[in-house]
C-alpha cells in the first residue's frame, strides 16, 4: 500500500508536504505526518486467532532478529521469526520514504504451518487529540467512498465504518487528507472503530488483507502499503 498526502481533487501527492515518520524497534511505524498536518501514529499488522483469544502474531510486541537502516534513516529492513504459543510466522518488513512524498511499507509473511486466523490485519491508528470532532474516515472503491465522521466523544456502538473490498482508505481534516492505497488491489475488508471503548485515545482502521481464515502450512502473504 501507498501512504500519500494529497488535496481533495484527485489525490496527488503534495510535494512541498515533507514526510516525517519514526520507526520503533519492533518496526512499528509511528508519528507519520506531512507538514503540519495531523498525525497517523501507528501503523503495524496483527494476525489474530480465531475468536480473538491471542495472535499468532503481534508486531507491536515482536523482536526482529535483523534489522537494515540506510545511513539517512528513510529506509528500513526488519526481519526474523517469530514462535508463540498460538503459532510461528516468518516476517520481512521493508518501509522506505520516497522522494514524491510517499511512505511505502511492504511485508512478506510465511506461515509454517496451518493457522485459524481472524485475518492477516493491517491496523492504522490516528489520535483521538487531533481527528475527534473534527476530521473523517473514508473507505472507498475507485473514485468512490463512503465517509464517517470521527466522533468528538466516544461512539457508542464502537464500530464507526466497515465495507467489503474498498481500495483505498483515507482520513480527511480541513483540505488535508492521508491516503492508504493498496499496491496490489482491494482490501478483503476494512472496519473502523473507536479505541476509547478500551481506554486508548486513537481511532483504529482494520484493513484485512487477506480474505478467509483458513491459511494453509507453507502459505506466504504479501502485501505494500
Amino acid at each position: 500500500m501507498v501512504l500519500t498526502l494529497g488535496a481533495l481533487a484527485g489525490f496527488q501527492a503534495a510535494a512541498a508536504q515533507e514526510l516525517q515518520f519514526d520507526v520503533d524497534e519492533h518496526g512499528v511505524v509511528r508519528n507519520v505526518r506531512w507538514g503540519d498536518g495531523p498525525p497517523i501514529s501507528e501503523v503495524f499488522v496483527l494476525v489474530p486467532v480465531v475468536g480473538w483469544n491471542g495472535a499468532i502474531f503481534g508486531q507491536e510486541d515482536w523482536q526482529p532478529q535483523a534489522v537494515e537502516r540506510s545511513p539517512d534513516g528513510r529506509s528500513f529492513v526488519f526481519s526474523g521469526r517469530h514462535e508463540g504459543e498460538e503459532g510461528t510466522v516468518e516476517v520481512e518488513e521493508r518501509v522506505t520514504a520516497g522522494a514524491d512524498g510517499r511512505l511505502i511499507i511492504a511485508y512478506r509473511l510465511r506461515f509454517p504451518t496451518e493457522a485459524e486466523t481472524e485475518g492477516v490485519r493491517l491496523l492504522v491508528r490516528v489520535p483521538t487529540e487531533h481527528w475527534a470532532g473534527q476530521g473523517r474516515v473514508i473507505l472507498g472503491v475507485e473514485d468512490l467512498g463512503l465517509a464517517k465522521s470521527l466522533p468528538r466523544e466516544q461512539a457508542q456502538p464502537r464500530h464507526i465504518l466497515s465495507t467489503n473490498a474498498p481500495t483505498w482508505a483515507a482520513w480527511q481534516l480541513g483540505d488535508y487528507l492521508a491516503v492508504v492505497r493498496p499496491m496490489e488491489g482491494a482490501i478483503a475488508d476494512a472496519m473502523v472503530q473507536d479505541d476509547r471503548e478500551w481506554q486508548m485515545q486513537c481511532f483504529e482502521a482494520h484493513l484485512n488483507m487477506r480474505a478467509g481464515r483458513n491459511i494453509r502450512a507453507g502459505e506466504e502473504v504479501a502485501f505494500s502499503v
